[in-house]
């Protein structure tokens, strides 16, 4: 009995886990944000040589219930192929534009969980250097940088809130899409300080999952 219960409570504490992190596309208003993030190396969470080719924030489109991110690319000459696996294989981004001149390029592709690092591979071909590879990087989106530059009025200030705790935002039908820009006052505009939105919630998984190990010890203590 008692090991039944601790896989029950193990199951029960990796849904609430996972409900609370998750942050897809069911809990943001249609509309474009922006969001930083960093790309990690593929085998723990230090920051990529990779990062310095991208430049931060990107742009976060939600439509019709998915996520697509515009992001700038710098040494542009350098990247030869760049891909990303949202849907368990790579797939080429689709590039939007591209700036000979400045040696950019803006690129475009769908994201399904901004909770979890998105898999990233790229080529990198420096010529002048003697320098071709070819490796896999996570890019990891930090939450609380989320701003609405473009969303209906009455939802900017809750859709950052939803993202982060995992509550679903209703998209009002027939509503005005009056936009703000970045930098212009509004709710959505935070500072970026993802620490404490992560903090907040491991302390209240931690609190039910010591509650639960609490009523295994209870119910295994009647029986003796």
């Amino acid at each position: 009995m008692k090991k039944q219960l601790t896989v029950l409570m193990a199951i029960a504490f990796i849904f609430v886990f996972s409900t609370a992190y998750g942050a897809n596309a069911a809990n943001l208003a249609d509309g474009t944000y922006t969001i930083n993030y960093t790309m990690l190396k593929a085998e723990n969470d230090s920051a990529s040589m990779a990062n310095d080719y991208f430049i931060k924030p990107a742009d976060l489109i939600v439509k019709n219930g998915e996520l697509e991110l515009r992001v700038k690319v710098k040494q542009s000459k350098w990247v030869k192929a760049l891909s990303t696996n949202s849907n368990g294989s790579f797939s080429p981004v689709n590039v939007i534009s591209e700036d000979q001149a400045a040696n950019t390029r803006v690129v475009q592709y769908k994201v399904k969980d901004l909770a979890q690092p998105l898999a990233t591979s790229m080529h990198i071909l420096i010529p002048e250097q003697d320098y071709d590879s070819k490796y896999t990087i996570r890019q990891s989106f930090h939450l609380d940088s989320l701003q609405a530059v473009n969303v209906a009025t009455k939802e900017q200030s809750q859709a950052k809130e939803n993202l982060v705790t995992g509550a679903q935002t209703p998209v009002q039908q027939g509503s005005n899409n009056v936009g703000t820009k970045s930098g212009d006052a509004n709710p959505a505009n935070v500072v970026d300080n993802p620490k404490t939105g992560d903090a907040s919630k491991f302390g209240l998984l931690m609190t039910f999952f010591l509650s639960s190990l609490l009523v295994i010890y209870k119910l295994n203590a009647r029986k003796h």
